[in-house]
């Protein structure tokens, strides 16, 4: 989706359609966008422009407070159109899907050759009347349909091919460039770009290696040093070298740039699955889960600061949980007003996985930290990842009075299945009904301080 927030808040409310638009977490001065409108975008105001500077910039501006629900609201009722489609959908982030389209019954994973040939159209998926299309007329009748039942203003990019990898690479070609062919891919309309294998050594020959989706600077240094300087290099590069080197990275890496199925979707139940932003967009295995907050307000006291790191510390561990992971490490920083930067890592002798065992160890921390200037910014979050043993139990022998905290309000009492259980039982409710529906009364304050979001990705 295009602009999504800000294209939503325009939806919303006519008279600010075709103005210059940002959306914001809170109000504050100092608060950067978190989204822009295609109009404030023309002026150079993107996403992490503080709200300051977008009002120097174009003082008509308009600069609104995100409201999360009603952008989960859309992204749900866009995923139905997709079902209607395919049953294969990845809710990759609020505001971007893949769909696997394939032949009724699907096909066996294919060679590089036979893919292909195999995804051109035409195609015959199943189609959102019953009847079958190829992949450019799907695409086609989604933009029309999210248009027609979502809502006018709303816009968005398709890319296809025969990957993941790539159909994200057709995607995010601009616009300007779509409609002109750009480097040999096959355009249609509307911005919708067709990506086939014939096009790649054109269009990898213009491109930086860290213009690749998923890969860091950090990889494009290694490559270099092997002397792979562009995408085309990538492309045509030995494959066995590449494993001799980097292992099953490097073979994966190699499949994705020569256009074969290597990345499984994660398949969704037509809902937002929030991810943390803290994390390897490209990879099954996070390294780290963590949240991060600017804050609507600035302070030094530490009660209400406290406060926000549990909330954050909850959200990072329920979604460990859900990847059945635990952490041996963990995370704390704070930016201050001031410009000072407090952060500190460590590690741990044991694996935690609940947001009280992350807020305790955090605590010990923050205790020895003065802050001399007001905070603006933290974050918290779990590292050293490792996957769940079954058999694991859980003590949460938590100093909780140390820290300001009334360890009666904690579950830390219960035997270890009892608390296994309780957590469970918690995350269950959470999941089907939204974030801290169900929750430690520690937490009561909290959303005043820390109110709900949206993680971007994974």
């Amino acid at each position: 989706m295009n602009s999504f927030f800000a294209s939503v808040e325009q939806q919303a409310n006519p008279f600010w359609r075709g103005q210059p638009l940002g959306v914001c977490v809170s109000l504050h001065a100092t608060s950067t966008l978190i989204a822009t409108s295609k109009e404030a975008k023309a002026l150079g105001i993107k996403t992490g422009t503080s709200i300051y500077k977008a009002k120097k910039i174009c003082p008509e501006i308009v600069v609104v407070e995100a409201e999360p629900e009603k952008y989960r609201e859309v992204n749900r009722r866009i995923n139905q159109i997709f079902g209607d489609y395919t049953d294969r959908v990845e809710s990759y982030s609020i505001d971007e899907s893949f769909l696997e389209l394939r032949n009724n019954p699907p096909q066996p994973s294919l060679t590089l050759r036979e893919g292909v040939a195999a995804v051109k159209p035409p195609l015959n998926v199943r189609g959102g009347r019953g009847s079958y299309k190829n992949p450019l007329e799907v695409g086609a009748e989604i933009k029309k349909r999210i248009k027609a039942e979502v809502g006018e203003w709303l816009t968005c990019s398709v890319g296809i091919s025969s990957n993941k990898f790539l159909a994200k690479l057709a995607a995010d070609m601009p616009a300007r460039h779509a409609s002109q062919g750009e480097a040999g891919g096959e355009n249609t309309s509307d911005n919708m770009t067709v990506i086939w294998r014939e096009h790649l050594p054109e269009i990898y020959r213009r491109k930086k290696l860290t213009e690749l989706w998923g890969l860091s600077r950090g990889w494009a240094k290694r490559l270099v040093r092997l002397g792979i300087l562009t995408p085309l290099d990538l492309m045509n590069y030995p494959v066995a070298n590449l494993i001799a080197v980097f292992g099953k990275s490097g073979f994966w890496l190699w499949q994705r740039v020569n256009g074969l199925e290597i990345d499984k979707l994660r398949i969704s139940d037509y809902g937002l699955e929030e991810e943390s932003a803290i994390r390897n967009s490209q990879s099954d295995n996070p390294k780290s889960f963590g949240n991060s907050w600017v804050l609507n307000f600035r302070s030094r006291d530490k009660e209400k600061l406290k406060s926000v790191i549990l909330r954050l510390a909850e959200k990072a561990a329920r979604r460990m949980r859900g990847e059945g992971q635990v952490a041996r490490g963990l995370y704390l920083s704070i930016r201050l007003t001031s410009g000072e930067h407090l952060g500190q890592s460590k590690k741990l002798a044991g694996p935690i996985e609940t947001g009280l065992e992350l807020y305790e160890q955090v605590m010990v921390i923050w205790k020895s930290w003065q802050l001399q200037s007001e905070a603006m910014h933290i974050a918290v979050g779990f590292t050293n990842l490792s996957p769940r043993v079954n058999q694991l139990k859980l003590k949460l022998n938590c100093g909780l009075t140390d820290y300001g905290l009334n360890p009666k309000s904690a579950i830390r009492n219960l035997p270890g299945l009892g608390q296994e259980s309780l957590q469970k039982c918690l995350d269950t409710i959470n999941d089907k009904y939204g974030e801290f529906t169900i929750r430690s009364g520690l937490l009561t304050r909290s959303s005043d301080y820390a109110p709900d979001s949206i993680a971007f990705g994974r």
